[in-house]
């Protein structure tokens, strides 16, 4: 092989390798249908910027994470790993994160490497509290808080990626795992904290351990049908098939 033609190959797989590295088109595409109020993929390698990639930009803070490591699945790009001491992503308050008692949606994935109690999401001041969790309502149970008492938990294996999306629509909350529906009961609580999201901690402390990675969050109520979608634009081996 001549050297332009190693040039050219060479080019060719550094390109791919970064198309790669960045995350598929497919995911990135379907949950941006969905139009969310902030969509945050961790697919940076570097630097404390998570960026937002939704509508107006609405950037956290990387503290103490890990930055390009692997995700669930290739289509989902790299991931954020936190250590269970201080790692946690800030997520600046924006007046666009207060949706009252309306309908919403909040998306991530995770695994976790540890039966210790672990918190990927929390938006909690003013007497509102928002969570959610792992190993908190049981050893290898997703789960939730809402200002008053748990929301709807299941079974998820610890040291394996989940894919967990809690949906409230009229009144009802409901949590998905891996794509299918697990539980739902009567939530009317303000989701308004004013204040910022933080992703891998409670605040300071209940920190998690392990791997979080393409955390969306909505002013809607994402369907059963699209919170399937989102896991087959994930789990497809084929990224250009249709959802």
């Amino acid at each position: 092989m001549n050297l332009p033609h190693m040039i050219i190959r060479l080019f060719a797989f550094l390109v791919l390798a970064v198309a790669l590295h960045a995350g598929n088109a497919t995911y990135n595409s379907a949950v941006s249908t969905d139009a969310p109020i902030a969509f945050w993929s961790f697919d940076e390698t570097t630097g404390t910027t998570a960026a937002d990639s939704a509508g107006v930009a609405q950037n956290g803070i990387y503290e103490n994470c890990t930055l390009g490591q692997t995700s669930a699945f290739p289509n989902l790009g790299t991931s954020a790993l936190f250590n269970g001491t201080n790692s946690r992503v800030r997520m600046p308050f924006d007046a666009a994160f207060n949706l009252g008692t309306g309908d919403f949606s909040v998306e991530l994935w995770y695994k976790t490497t540890t039966t210790n109690r672990g918190d990927m999401f929390n938006f909690k001041a003013n007497g509102v509290d928002f969570g959610m969790f792992v190993n908190a309502s049981g050893v290898a149970v997703a789960s939730g808080w809402h200002t008053t008492g748990f929301i709807p938990g299941g079974p998820a294996v610890t040291g394996s990626w989940h894919h967990m999306v809690y949906v409230r629509q009229a009144g009802v909350i409901s949590l998905y795992l891996n794509g299918a529906f697990v539980a739902s009961q009567a939530d009317a609580l303000s989701m308004s904290a004013s204040t910022d999201i933080i992703i891998g901690a409670n605040l300071t402390a209940a920190w998690f351990t392990g791997n979080i990675d393409e955390v969306a969050y909505y002013n809607t109520a994402l369907s059963a049908g699209r919170v399937s979608a989102h896991y087959a634009a994930a789990t497809t081996t084929n990224p250009n098939a249709p959802l």
